[in-house]
């Protein structure tokens, strides 16, 4: 589900990326109300995968610049049809649609679908190739989920986070303090991360998967409110 900003709007860099995917969250409870599902809040799903509050950056060309094209969520596969549908109908098609977002005094405007001009507002850019990919390379840091032990290296975090969400494990992990791609978002803007959250390594990532995976790929501590978001890595 994408929303691309409007047009008219001044650029939002992509480091503002928790800024809006944490008030995309607040928005999307609040217009659904009472009887929230736990896969949407988060609270109480019992181990099954949430909601993804995404925001995408412009990346992967000659002159990306991480500014941000809009948002999404990412809704997982075995959400019940009727929790589906009550998403759907509280910000798409209900009286309270989703047309814009307040953030940090501003307000943008949304508009919900796939815009043809602006590739990161794709669905297929985020999926991947029909049949998936095997190369991903991340968009917006990953958190890890746990800090290094003496003599463990950060890859092995990464490889742990992955697994976490269900990726199979790599045969190939490069991981860097800069974005390992174009446009890619460095960091969120400081004072940004949620409160109370322990500090651990955030770092940009490129994996190979011994198979082709489907995306959306998100990983990492953080990846419901958008950090850790890959996207398929283009090859010659």
């Amino acid at each position: 589900m994408i929303w691309g900003f409007d047009r008219q709007a001044s650029r939002i860099g992509g480091d503002r990326v928790l800024t809006l995917t944490s008030m995309l969250r607040k928005a999307v409870i609040s217009r659904i109300g009472t009887e929230v599902p736990a896969q949407v809040s988060g609270h109480g799903a019992d181990g099954r995968t949430h909601v993804g509050y995404l925001a995408l950056p412009d990346v992967g060309h000659r002159h990306a610049d991480g500014h941000l094209l809009g948002l999404a969520l990412a809704v997982p596969r075995d959400m019940p049809a009727e929790e589906w549908k009550r998403l759907v109908r509280a910000v798409v098609s209900g009286e309270g649609a989703l047309t814009r977002l307040t953030w940090s005094g501003r307000s943008t405007g949304l508009l919900y679908g796939h815009d043809p001009r602006r590739r990161g507002l794709s669905p297929e850019t985020w999926r991947g190739p029909e049949g998936g990919a095997c190369r991903w390379v991340t968009a917006t840091p990953l958190v890890t989920d746990g800090m290094p032990r003496k003599g463990r290296a950060i890859e092995s975090l990464v490889v742990k986070s992955l697994a976490r969400v269900g990726y199979p494990e790599p045969v190939e992990v490069a991981v860097s303090a800069a974005p390992l791609l174009e446009g890619a978002v460095w960091r969120p803007r400081a004072g940004s991360m949620p409160q109370g959250r322990p500090r651990r390594p955030m770092v940009h990532v490129r994996v190979r998967f011994p198979r082709p995976v489907v995306g959306p790929v998100i990983a990492g501590s953080l990846r419901y409110l958008g950090l850790g978001l890959f996207v398929p890595e283009r090859t010659a």
